[in-house]
């Protein structure tokens, strides 16, 4: 990076050469001759100085919006850099829901170790109710939740991602890829007991279409989301809700397909949550954001 951005970023800063080049740890001539070097290169007049004071001009206020947007990009590169060549962490205790633990958790985990061969990692799978009350007694560092309800006061909450919730089916089941409400309620579903949350929000959506899903046809209810998407592919003519994200290949792969319910749209965030803000839970978040985003969106 020019590091004549960053004298230029000092002086805009203090509005003062000679602090500047106290805080840079050059001489105040360095810093002089540097400003008159993108001053020249621009061709533009970046300080003036007022009843012998300096104050920036019009044109260095524009310039100081593409500097301070250069530097903070090239402090993200280095940051995403440093994240993917394997950095030490040492040690983190990662704490999981249950429903989310089956299709995010393993394959990020995996590529975190690749990066990181040296970290020990530690994964708890707790019901949602629980993994807050593990980060308040230090069981583990930072966990994935399903945020649906209130945060508690004494943890801090950092977004994951958007989990969507579609209804599937087996590829060779014969339906339509759009159905009424009415329709939806006959239909023999496969449920996942311990998502609750997911399970709430079902129920919410439904009940303000006037759909009671605790007197529909629940055909039965299973333990992990593994099994409903196995049970699925291998069973036609009975239906799911599960988070897209787990099936998005077998959707695209023509094994399973997705119906759309009177374009109900059912949604929930997937949060990072942590008691402390230590240096390797916020690199652990931060690979996990890049992560999901090369491997995601």
């Amino acid at each position: 990076m020019d590091f004549r951005l960053q004298v230029f970023l000092k002086v805009a800063q203090h509005l003062s050469y000679t602090k500047a080049a106290k805080e840079l740890g050059v001489s105040q001539p360095a810093i002089t001759k540097h400003i008159q070097e993108l001053e020249s290169q621009y061709k533009v007049q970046l300080f003036a100085k007022q009843n012998g004071k300096i104050k920036i001009t019009h044109c260095g206020n524009i310039f100081r919006e593409y500097a301070s947007g250069i530097v903070d990009k090239y402090q993200e590169l280095s940051r995403n850099m440093n994240l993917l060549s394997g950095a030490n962490i040492k040690g983190i205790r990662i704490g999981v829901c249950s429903a989310l633990g089956g299709y995010i958790m393993p394959a990020l985990l995996a590529d975190f170790l690749k990066k990181f061969i040296d970290v020990k990692v530690e994964v708890a799978v707790y019901q949602s109710n629980m993994v807050e009350q593990a980060l308040l007694e230090g069981v583990i560092d930072i966990a994935f939740v399903d945020k649906c309800g209130n945060n508690n006061m004494q943890l801090q909450y950092d977004f994951f991602t958007e989990d969507n919730l579609v209804l599937v089916t087996n590829y060779s089941t014969d339906c339509t890829n759009y159905i009424t409400v009415g329709e939806f309620a006959k239909l023999p579903l496969v449920a996942n007991w311990t998502d609750v949350a997911a399970n709430d929000l079902i129920k919410s959506a439904f009940w303000d279409c006037g759909c009671d899903l605790e007197q529909m046809n629940i055909l039965i209810r299973l333990n992990t989301l593994a099994e409903v998407k196995d049970f699925l592919l291998n069973k036609r003519d009975c239906f799911a809700f599960v988070p897209y994200g787990a099936v998005k290949d077998e959707i695209n792969g023509n094994r399973l397909k997705e119906i759309n319910v009177d374009n109900i749209s059912i949604n929930r965030n997937i949060e990072f949550v942590y008691k402390k803000d230590e240096d390797k839970v916020r690199r652990f978040i931060e690979f996990s954001k890049l992560w999901y985003f090369y491997n995601y969106e």
